[in-house]
């Protein structure tokens, strides 16, 4: 079960890799021809979601990859980190997914940094991290904004700033990130961006928007204070306290 939800999850996870309203058949004879390496991709892709064939979907993506094609080796990665048609395996992970993140894939480029962020089965390195998160952040990855604006936050692998974790996090608010638009809403609760007005209706929309469980209690314990002490809103104890009440 777990194993066919990531494989459905990874088909989101890669960005212009929908198939078009093309019959599959088509794709999949433009792929054998051996010249053709984003067919090759969608018939990998297809494969791997459809059929769970997923050693021919890793052999259509070996192909593409000797063809230089950038999200095959995303594909790759994402294979070798889960061990989907192949033996898990992080190194071959990380390598994949660095020629993907140095042809400019951004969400590769976050993946790298995730991985040595986390340290998982491999040594961890936040320097490198922060490279990687800074790179898929300035390509328009919102999960790598909120990741280099927190590391920006707390100066680990970069140098402390407030001012670029604001920024960070604006940016990833304006593409209705949750974690960003969270953040933010922290941020303008707080001097030098004080700005509650704006930050209670942040609160609310994550409230409205969200249903991860840790952001929700945090979204409610703020947005109670907000009401307990007159932020941004007319004071009102007992909104407050129930608001409060709902982060526990």
């Amino acid at each position: 079960m777990k194993k066919h939800f990531l494989i459905t999850l990874l088909v989101f996870l890669v960005a212009g890799l929908v198939f078009a309203e093309e019959d599959i058949e088509s794709v999949l004879q433009r792929a054998k021809s051996g010249t053709d390496s984003e067919a090759m991709v969608d018939a990998g892709i297809y494969y791997l979601t459809f059929e769970k064939d997923y050693k021919k979907s890793v052999s259509y993506f070996n192909k593409a990859k000797k063809l230089s094609n950038p999200d095959a080796c995303h594909m790759l990665g994402k294979c070798y980190q889960y061990g989907i048609g192949v033996r898990k395996n992080i190194k071959k992970a990380v390598e994949n997914y660095k020629i993907s993140a140095e042809a400019g894939n951004q969400n590769s480029a976050y993946e790298v940094g995730m991985i040595y962020y986390s340290g998982l089965n491999i040594e961890q390195n936040v320097d490198i991290a922060a490279k990687y998160f800074l790179q898929a952040a300035e390509g328009g990855n919102a999960d790598g904004q909120t990741q280099i604006a927190y590391l920006y936050s707390i100066g680990e692998g970069v140098e402390k700033s407030e001012e670029k974790s604001f920024y960070w996090n604006q940016k990833a608010a304006e593409q209705k990130n949750i974690r960003g638009i969270l953040s933010l809403a922290l941020e303008e609760l707080a001097e030098p961006y004080f700005n509650p007005i704006d930050s209670v209706y942040l609160l609310k929309y994550v409230l409205e928007n969200s249903d991860e469980q840790g952001y929700l209690g945090i979204a409610y314990g703020y947005l109670g204070r907000c009401y307990r002490y007159g932020h941004g809103v007319e004071k009102k104890h007992g909104t407050g306290r129930n608001l409060r009440e709902k982060s526990c």
